[in-house]
């Protein structure tokens, strides 16, 4: 009778002296393509924190995140990208959409659900055997699983234009140009049949352009800002009225709902007693935040 014996060695064994090495890759060299390019990612992937924020509070019924809370993300997100490079990790760390779109799915949005799983996720990484369990894992359920999650994490995408008017001639015109140039332009680019079609006579500016249109979110972004402030369109078609009444709201849901949920666990009382730490846009005792102007006249608020 035929056996099998189901081994957990994993194929991809770590280099210890690697892993304990820091700076494993050498003191980064710095030029201006790759600075411009590093520049528009981190601003592009800033940007979509931001939202991803706002969207997992959405999800999670609380309340939309104050400023202090925004920047603690970015700052951490920032620390976090140095630290792998350190360590020879040779990614950057933002936020995760798939998340995210798992909070919409199943409807948990526990702390503490996302903590024991990132505790799970830091064990997979260091001990092999651990890892390699989840290698054992269907490609056909990785895959159906992430479909829907990435599906659900679009749709959440493509709802934030709620606030502009669909049903316009110029909205679905920039709306379309931006998705579809996001798309193309990038794969243009990477065409091994186009390289070397950015010619301009300086070496480090071809550079500089090929990484800007390689980035996909920068062209769509670029090309929908460029349009959307260029081409003629009334505040409520493009949307700006319902965004100022949705920030308004925003505001009055906040100053209702309780913002303990963004703040330190037991330091924050004593944070408050320090006068300085109200500059300081990390703390939860921070204060300066901007006032949107245009919502308000005479000293009450307007949203029309």
């Amino acid at each position: 009778m035929p056996t099998a014996r189901l081994t957990l060695a994993s194929p991809l064994k770590p280099n210890n002296r690697q892993m304990k090495k820091l700076l494993p890759f050498g003191w980064p060299t710095v030029s201006a393509a790759g600075y411009v390019g590093f520049l528009a990612a981190t601003l592009s992937s800033i940007i979509e924190s931001i939202g991803d924020y706002f969207a997992a509070a959405g999800l999670s019924s609380a309340p939309p995140p104050p400023a202090h809370a925004l920047n603690r993300g970015i700052a951490m997100e920032g620390f976090c990208s140095i630290f792998s490079w350190m360590v020879g990790a040779a990614h950057a760390t933002t936020s995760c959409r798939g998340n995210i779109g798992a909070i919409g799915i199943t409807k948990v949005a526990s702390r503490r659900v996302f903590q024991t799983a990132g505790i799970i996720m830091v064990v997979c990484g260091i001990i092999g055997k651990f890892g390699a369990v989840i290698t054992l894992i269907p490609e056909p359920i990785i895959g159906g699983t992430l479909t829907v999650v990435f599906g659900m994490v679009s749709a959440v995408g493509i709802s934030t234009l709620k606030s502009i008017d669909m049903g316009s001639t110029r909205n679905m015109t920039i709306f379309g140009i931006s998705l579809l140039l996001g798309l193309m332009v990038p794969q243009w680019i990477n065409d091994p049949k186009k390289a070397g079609s950015i010619l301009t006579g300086n070496d480090e500016l071809d550079q500089v352009i090929n990484v800007l249109l390689d980035t996909a979110m920068f062209v769509g972004g670029f090309i929908d800002f460029l349009l959307d402030n260029t081409v003629p369109g009334t505040l409520e078609e493009r949307g700006l009225l319902a965004y100022r009444k949705d920030l308004v709201s925003s505001s009055l849901q906040s100053s209702l709902m309780s913002l303990k949920i963004y703040e330190f666990p037991f330091i924050t009382r004593y944070l408050r007693m320090i006068d300085c730490m109200s500059y300081f846009p990390l703390s939860p005792t921070f204060n300066k935040e901007i006032s949107f102007n245009c919502c308000q006249r005479s000293g009450k608020r307007d949203v029309t």
